[in-house]
């Protein structure tokens, strides 16, 4: 186990005894004290709970959990630093006897307060008073805990580990407060306090290496080096945001086309799923941990980073490639910001207001730069003005990328006869008329006009955001298209072949489940936090399909797409629903189709629709239910199928050999043609393995009815059904000469 890891585990795990203590305060005596910590309670429950249920070659966290209260090394004091820049707390006046909240909670729009986080909105009710009744309910959490850890006790890998383990602490601990006082007095919630404390850490430790404090000097004192490290500025806090015009719907188009779109994506274009793929692209560029993440909030989300050599060239980096591909699928009616602000582990620990403000600042001033630098060609993207549909607003990106320029067109220009308005992108960012006028500065993705009074009676407003322009789209594939769907591959020769699927993935048994489930409120916000989160958490693996809420549902997602890229979402969504999620009261169900480019959306949607209530458990297709297992093998052998169909010739075959396995399909009652054309096929393949695989696969997929879906998606991922090359000609016995 490498040192990162047993320090990222150990801050992690540093206070989970605090659990135990809080669900078996009666029995905890009964732990044997470990040497020199035996006035730390939950330091003896923490010990047990790390040898008991962590797997074994993870246990190297253990110096790291322990010994955070007294640090004896420079890496064991990282841990210790951390807990104490993460363990304030401060109390808030708006609520009633003294709430507290995190230092590092989000502030509210003021930038002064404190804010409930998104899970604790309720109030005191999430949190258990310390009465009998909740040494029962933290009794239920703690073995719940250890019971889904149990299940995962012969993980291999780290990371997956560690995010698993993330996961559970959010499940379990959300609800419990962090500190353990002797009369139950209220404060952050336990997993804040870990998730935080861990993130700190790893970057506190990042920091050190690359600065090479992780080795001291025999003697030094150690306090001399942890007031040296409280106040280094290691840290930055990095703001990322993902904004979308509020009024933002779909383009006016055919009327059936317009109503089916919105009915599956709800006006909201999966707007969340869109922003944790964001998340996640930035947390594996930067390599932080799922730990370092404070908050997400209103499209807001909060990351400490250490401040490394080169971090904000990749920061730069990454916000230009994420702003260039928010531009190109969704033509800025979504922008991306980011902004950072420096701090320190004691700045850290006075709580985020005044950071918050300097990163937002740093945000703001971005906005701009991100998005000229996302239009790397001379472009144009036009913007009404607002407060009339005769002035409009276009911004264009000048061919030396020195500037973006505004230009108002329309009958009423504005005043002094000048039609353009500069944004600088250097050290001034001010916005001048070229022929006088208004003054204005850019900031907030918003420009502030000041306009004059002449300005002022032509109605132009001091505000206005960019918004494009609604293009009308007549087409399913471009209507496909706007919503971030990029349909690949070949175009076919046939316009029968498929072009898109779509697929619709629902979770049934939730409300079942709640029924029977007996206990308390935890637990059943817990498991609907759990199914909640489950489909975004899957965006990060979806590159070239859209993955859309269904209205009026909570578990349910609809996934458009290419069909090779949805059947391979598809099995791996119900491949993460089998290891993390899958119970047996509840079930993943789905139906899907292949449709052809002409094909309408309201259509297509009630067809799924049909198809995902005759499902039971598996995928409901066009010949009958498809088990998981039986979608697995198509994707399978149709992409060596797909690899042998490219590198066939015509030796032996007088069709093509996807053309001749559709059309053995409706003579199925055949039991002759079968094995002839097996053995046909085996000879014409170039490849002995391709062969041998196809005479022991093909009739178990005969035999299953998946012979259509099985050609469907070898004919898409070979792209075209294959035609003679030029200069060949088949002979009269189907054998071929060349001219």
């Amino acid at each position: 186990m490498e040192i990162r890891e047993a320090l990222l585990l150990g801050a992690l795990l540093h206070d989970i005894g605090k659990l135990y203590q809080r669900a078996f305060s009666r029995r905890i005596e009964e732990l044997p004290p470990l040497a020199g910590e035996g006035e730390a309670v939950h330091l003896r429950f923490t010990h047990r709970f790390i040898q008991s249920l962590v797997p074994k070659p993870f246990r190297g966290c253990l110096p790291f959990a322990l010994r955070h209260p007294r640090p004896t090394d420079r890496l064991e004091a990282i841990v210790h630093l951390a807990d104490r820049a993460c363990g304030g707390v401060v109390a808030d006046d708006r609520q009633e006897r003294g709430w507290l909240r995190s230092m590092l909670a989000p502030p509210s729009e003021g930038g002064e307060d404190f804010v409930i986080a998104p899970r604790l909105r309720t109030g005191r009710k999430d949190f258990f008073p310390v009465t009998s009744v909740a040494d029962q309910a933290y009794g239920v959490l703690w073995q719940g805990l250890c019971r889904d850890l149990e299940e995962r006790a012969k993980e291999e890998a780290f990371g997956r580990y560690f995010d698993t383990l993330v996961a559970l602490l959010e499940k379990y601990t959300a609800t419990v407060p962090a500190s353990v006082p002797a009369r139950g007095c209220d404060s952050l919630p336990l997993f804040d306090h870990l998730r935080s404390t861990a993130g700190c850490a790893d970057a506190l430790y990042r920091y050190a290496m690359e600065k090479g404090w992780t080795k001291g000097i025999v003697g030094e004192p150690l306090d001399d080096v942890l007031e040296a490290w409280w106040r280094e500025p290691a840290f930055s806090l990095l703001l990322v945001r993902v904004e979308s015009d509020p009024s933002f719907s779909f383009p006016e188009t055919d009327a059936c086309d317009s109503r089916a779109f919105q009915k599956i994506a709800s006006r909201h274009l999966c707007l969340d799923l869109l922003r944790e793929s964001v998340a996640t692209q930035v947390e594996g560029r930067l390599g932080l941990t799922r730990a370092a993440r404070l908050w997400t909030t209103r499209g807001e989300f909060a990351w400490i980073v250490p401040n490394l050599s080169g971090i904000s060239d990749r920061i730069d980096e990454l916000a230009g490639r994420l702003g260039r591909g928010l531009l190109r699928s969704w033509r800025g009616r979504i922008v991306l910001a980011m902004g950072q602000g420096e701090t320190s582990l004691e700045g850290l620990a006075r709580g985020v207001p005044q950071l918050y403000a300097q990163a937002w600042r740093d945000l703001e001033r971005n906005r701009l730069r991100i998005f000229a630098g996302s239009l790397r060609d001379p472009e144009e993207l036009h913007f009404p003005l607002g407060g009339g549909g005769e002035t409009a607003l276009s911004i264009e990106l000048d061919r030396n990328h020195s500037g973006v320029f505004l230009r108002f067109e329309g009958d009423r220009p504005p005043s002094g006869g000048g039609d353009f308005a500069s944004i600088s992108l250097g050290a001034h960012e001010w916005i001048f008329w070229r022929s006088g006028g208004g003054e204005a500065s850019g900031a907030a993705g918003r420009v502030l006009l000041n306009p004059t009074e002449s300005e002022r009676l032509m109605g132009i407003p001091t505000t206005f955001l960019f918004q494009p322009y609604a293009v009308p789209d007549r087409s399913p594939s471009q209507l496909a298209g706007m919503a971030g769907v990029h349909l690949r591959g070949r175009t076919p020769t046939s316009h029968h072949l498929p072009r898109f699927a779509l697929l619709r993935l629902e979770i049934e048994g939730v409300e079942e489940c709640f029924a029977e489930t007996p206990g308390t409120i935890a637990h059943r916000s817990a498991l609907l936090g759990e199914i909640a989160t489950f489909f975004p958490s899957l965006v990060a693996h979806a590159q070239g399909i859209c993955l859309l809420p269904v209205e009026g549902e909570g578990y349910g997602v609809w996934v458009i797409g290419p069909w090779s890229e949805v059947l391979d979402e598809a099995c791996r969504i119900h491949d993460r629903w089998e290891r993390f999620c899958g119970r047996g009261d509840l079930v993943l169900k789905g139906g899907g189709g292949i449709f052809a480019p002409e094909t309408a959306l309201e259509a297509a949607a009630s067809i799924v629709a049909k198809r995902t209530e005759e499902s039971e458990r598996g995928l409901c297709f066009a010949e009958g239910e498809v088990s998981w297992e039986n979608l697995e093998r198509v994707i399978s052998l149709g992409d060596r199928l797909a690899d042998a169909v490219c590198r066939l010739g015509y030796r032996r075959l007088p069709r093509n050999f996807l053309a001749e396995l559709n059309e053995l399909w409706p003579r199925k009652s055949h039991p002759k043609t079968f094995p002839r054309f097996l053995h046909a096929v085996a000879r014409s393949t170039p490849d002995p393995a391709i062969s041998r695989l196809l005479l022991e696969e093909l009739p178990h997929f005969f035999d299953e009815n998946l012979i259509p879906l099985l050609v469907t998606y070898t004919t898409l991922k070979t792209g075209r059904l294959r035609t003679l090359p030029a200069g060949i000609q088949r002979g009269t016995r189907g054998r071929r000469r060349t001219e």
